[in-house]
């Protein structure tokens, strides 16, 4: 179920837009699931509570410490270190709106041709990626393309 409270018995137990995920994890361990960081090996987040093209820019030796490293092991990684070559989710609702297309773009450029974005992309080579950060961007999904045994470049 999408209600926690319906699994817990927890009224204050609920998932939705604007929760964070520390009320999640905390329901969740009263019904026996441990919450545990999602970093890989090398420390690098494979949950980007940001679009890519932003994650990659948090660098806490010069920003220093803010909400998003609050809690996290100063081992954590952070510029083109910060996000795993295998990541399982993105949360930036600005990267995943549709008016702006990156999320098929990354999709697209990721997975290779599907039909969601087929559809809704013709021609997804001449759609705009992000230009801010463009070049850091392209090496980190050329990473992930690797690592998943795929080409660096999709065809």
């Amino acid at each position: 179920p999408h209600n926690l409270t319906q699994v817990t018995g927890d009224r204050e137990c609920r998932d939705g837009a604007g929760l964070a995920d520390t009320p999640t994890a905390t329901c969740l361990q009263k019904i026996g699931v441990p919450a545990e960081h999602s970093r890989d090996e090398q420390e690098r987040e494979r949950v980007l509570l940001n679009a890519p093209q932003d994650q990659l820019l948090f660098n806490r030796t010069e920003q220093g410490e803010w909400w998003f490293w609050k809690g996290k092991p100063k081992t954590v990684g952070q510029m083109e270190n910060c996000c795993s070559h295998l990541p399982m989710a993105f949360h930036s609702s600005r990267f995943k709106s549709p008016a702006q297309g990156h999320y098929y773009w990354f999709e697209h450029y990721i997975y290779g041709n599907n039909e969601t974005t087929a559809k809704r992309f013709n021609n997804w080579r001449s759609m705009s990626m992000p230009a801010k950060n463009r070049n850091m961007t392209m090496r980190y999904f050329a990473q992930i393309r690797l690592a998943m045994g795929q080409a660096a470049e999709p065809n």
